[in-house]
């Protein structure tokens, strides 16, 4: 994800501690997300320094790293990448058959390629 991210201008840091996703988002990227009530799990996601959304995660193996790592449900993230306008229709292109999350920004915004998905379980 945090590749994936990094191709679209925004750079994302996990903090284990915390339990705290860090956004940093480009200054020229419009940011709205006065939609998405914050809620009350126990994991906050922050757009620069400003709680956007908590969730609940669970940590599990990655298969493909066989790390430890942390889980979040994909509906929330779908949710918060469309509200800071990276316009890819997250809806529309998650496949809950293959795992699969082609994030290909609108406009060609930045260089990004068809081979930038994202790979949950």
């Amino acid at each position: 994800m945090k590749t994936a991210l990094q191709h679209l201008g925004v750079k994302s840091q996990w903090n284990g501690t915390n339990h705290t996703w860090e956004f940093t988002l480009p200054e020229w990227m419009p940011t709205d997300t006065s939609d998405i009530k914050v809620g009350t799990g126990a994991d906050g996601i922050y757009f620069n320094n400003k709680l956007v959304k908590r969730v609940n995660s669970i940590s599990a193996v990655d298969p493909s790293s066989k790390e430890t790592t942390v889980f979040m449900p994909i509906w929330y993230i779908q949710q918060l990448l469309n509200d800071i306008t990276v316009g890819y229709n997250a809806g529309e292109d998650w496949d809950g058959s293959t795992h699969t999350w082609d994030m290909e920004p609108f406009n060609n915004i930045t260089e990004s390629t068809p081979s930038d998905i994202v790979y949950l379980v």
